[in-house]
């Protein structure tokens, strides 16, 4: 599991949510080959002070999670897009696989 201090790419998602289901697996695929640096989150789960402090009031998020705080989000419209998913982290020094 990654420190709190390092960049990790997240996925937040719900079970209900129809483009969460969508996606999800791409996520899975991702987190399965980089387990370092790619995190789920179910929001359903995730404590209401992290949902609330990260202003994730809609799902899905795609972020780069730092110091527990989401510090940038990839765009809706890309969140099925794989390589604009691997670029989005590269961005921010997170290299997939």
């Amino acid at each position: 599991m990654p420190t709190s201090s390092d960049a990790t790419l997240v996925f937040v998602y719900a079970a209900w949510c129809p483009n969460c289901k969508s996606a999800k697996p791409m996520f899975q695929t991702l987190e399965q080959a980089n387990p370092a640096k790619v995190r789920l989150i179910d929001a359903d789960r995730a404590s209401r002070n992290f949902m609330r402090s990260n202003n994730l009031t809609r799902i899905p998020v795609v972020g780069i999670l730092k110091d527990d705080r989401v510090v940038a989000r990839l765009p809706t419209h890309q969140i099925r897009n794989v390589d604009a998913v691997r670029a989005f982290a590269a961005e921010h020094g997170i290299v997939l696989v």
